[in-house]
Formats: structure tokens, C-alpha cells, sequence
């Protein structure tokens, strides 16, 4: 770090801090090379060498990078350039078999190209594949052009699905395909917001059907990932979750699922104090649902109604008169029974 510090002050006239080194030092291994060109390019752009810009370091190091690199790809064998550039889609850590079924590179061919990458320096280790320095997978990545990108993303979408691989390491790179009319991407960005939501991220499943709804969908698989939606910013944001149950509400055909889904809705209308459209769901939905056919989610509707309408006084007239018109030895006797009682 510190032999970083003097090639930044005493070639490129910069004055870099402690954090800006120690990443630029992990970025390129510290291989003379690929410093001093990183540090020409944060001179030429007129970045500031400190820690601000560490989370950028990459992107200008890719920059800085490729033209050096650019120089190792060209000398490289059609197979070995197409391993690499599928490496740098998977990233490290990835299995070798992956990397070649991502590239189309045969068994007998794999061992060649493996080796050649590393000999040049461009891979560190062959499987699992680990790039020399970040800087050099960024600058691969960087010479495949947005179509390019956009089909191996959505290719080791797949790839990694077929490999059993979880749902969230092929969501990672569906959120980088540009949005389509594609299904697959929808289902896979939905089991991935389950599986995340059922681990307490929230955010991440957010994220995950925020871009599952970029998609061209038909109306009925938008309403659930809107549904679904709702219920994960119910953990972040709860006027984003009312508005998305609501429009979700608005597209479901079946009426048992949409007097369901009015229940979550009314409840995040109630947290977001929008007390008056809470009730108005809940009564709406008690209005449409089968009483004989769907008891308790008639009683747990009823129950929301009575609670929601107790906390004022102007409402009061609500929650007296449901109550009053309770029959205690008609109660179904599931959990909305229970919460009436």
C-alpha cells in the first residue's frame, strides 16, 4: 500500500488516502501494471483518490485495465476467450463446468483453455474459477457488448437452475436482463423473493418483485406478484405495500382470493392510519365473500371490521353495531372465532 501510495503522488501527482489504497491494493493484486493504469485513469477523470471513491474503484479500473487486458484477449484461442468473458458473468467462485457449459466450450477443449487463462495471468485459479484481480474480470465483462450481456445473464439464469443452484444466485442475474414479456424470469424472481422473505430479507425479495413486475405479464400472474409485493414492503414501507395490494385486488378474478387479499390490505391501510378505506375494504370485501363457504375468512374480515372501527369515536357505530348483531353459537370455531370472542 504504501509502494501504491508513492506511484500515485510521484507519477500521477495525486494525494490518495489510507482507504483508497488498501482497496486499490485488493482491486489489482498490486501488479504494477494494472496500478499504475487505474491511477492514470482516476488522474485523467479527475476523481478524487480517497475513500468516496472506492466504490467506483472497479469501474475505473476497468477503464484504466482494458487496454492492457485488451492485449492478453487478443492473443487468446477462440475457446479460452469464451470461457473467460462467461467467467466474468458468473464471477469467482464459480465451478469450472458452469463456466464452460455458460461459454459452449467442450470437455476436450476445457483443460487448454483453462490453463491458457491462467498462464497469462488472467485467471488466478481454474476451478473454481477465480480472476487474477477484480479489475481484470471487470475489464473482460466490459468488452461484451449490451446484447451480449443481456443473453448470458438470462442464460445463467437458467444454467444455474439447472444445476440446483438456489433461486437467489439465478435472480442475481435476471436483475440485470433488460425486461421482456419472459415468464421465466417472473417464476424465478418470485420463488426468490419467497425464499428471501422467509429469512427476514425483505428488501431483497422487494427488489426481486419490483423487477419481476418490469415484465409483460398477463393480468393474472401481475395481480399476485403485485399481491406479493404488498406483503414483503409490508416489512419496509407500508404505504408502498397498501398501494400495491390495491392494485393487485383490483386484477384477481377469483372472489375467495380477492376478500383474502382485502383482508391483508385493509389491515396496511389501518397501520398507514388510512382507517376510513380500511373499513371500507373490510365491508366490501364481508359484502362479496360466501359466508357458508369461507366462514373464517368471513369472521377474521368481521373481526378487522369491529377493531378497526373502535379507534374513533366517529366510528364507534360501526364496531357497536357488528357486534351487536353477533351470533356467539354460530361461530365457526377457527381463528376468527376465536378473535371475535
Amino acid at each position: 500500500r504504501a509502494s501504491i501510495a508513492v506511484l500515485a503522488r510521484k507519477l500521477h501527482g495525486l494525494s490518495p488516502d489510507d482507504a483508497f489504497c488498501a482497496a486499490l491494493e485488493t482491486a489489482t493484486g498490486g501488479n504494477p501494471l494494472f496500478v499504475d493504469a487505474v491511477l492514470d485513469a482516476v488522474a485523467r477523470e479527475g476523481t478524487s483518490p480517497s475513500a468516496e471513491s472506492v466504490p467506483r474503484l472497479l469501474e475505473i479500473g476497468a477503464h484504466g485495465v482494458s487496454r492492457a487486458v485488451g492485449l492478453r484477449l487478443a492473443r487468446l484461442p477462440p475457446t479460452a476467450l469464451a470461457l473467460l468473458r462467461a467467467a466474468s458473468i458468473l464471477g469467482d467462485g464459480t465451478e469450472l463446468r458452469n463456466a464452460a457449459a455458460l461459454a459452449g466450450v467442450q470437455e476436450s477443449e476445457l483443460g487448454p483453455a483453462a490453463a491458457t487463462l491462467v498462464r497469462l495471468d488472467l485467471l488466478r485459479r481454474e476451478d473454481p474459477v477465480e480472476f487474477f484481480h477484480p479489475v481484470v474480470r471487470s475489464a473482460v465483462y466490459e468488452t461484451l457488448d449490451v446484447v451480449e450481456r443481456d443473453a448470458s445473464h438470462r442464460s445463467a439464469a437458467e444454467l444455474l437452475l439447472q444445476a440446483r443452484a438456489l433461486p437467489e444466485s439465478a435472480a442475481g442475474h435476471l436483475l440485470r436482463v433488460a425486461p421482456r414479456a419472459d415468464s421465466f424470469v417472473v417464476s424465478t424472481l418470485r420463488q426468490a423473493s419467497e425464499r428471501s422473505l422467509a429469512q427476514g430479507a425483505a428488501e431483497a425479495a422487494v427488489g426481486y418483485l419490483s423487477r419481476a413486475l418490469d415484465e409483460q405479464t398477463d393480468p393474472a400472474v401481475r395481480a399476485e406478484v403485485l399481491v406479493e409485493l404488498g406483503l414483503a414492503e409490508r416489512r419496509t414501507n407500508g404505504p408502498a405495500a397498501a398501494d400495491h395490494l390495491w392494485a393487485g385486488l383490483k386484477l384477481l378474478p377469483d372472489r375467495t382470493r380477492r376478500c383474502a387479499v382485502a383482508l391483508e390490505l385493509g389491515r396496511a391501510l389501518w397501520f398507514t392510519d388510512r382507517i376510513a378505506d380500511a373499513l371500507a375494504v373490510f365491508q366490501q370485501a364481508l359484502d362479496e365473500i360466501n359466508r357458508e363457504r369461507d366462514p373464517d375468512l368471513y369472521e377474521l374480515l368481521l373481526a378487522e371490521l369491529i377493531s378497526s372501527a373502535w379507534f374513533d369515536p366517529q366510528t364507534y357505530p360501526i364496531a357497536e353495531a357488528a357486534i351487536g348483531e353477533l351470533d356467539l353459537d354460530a361461530l365457526h370455531g377457527g381463528l376468527g372465532s376465536e378473535i371475535l370472542l
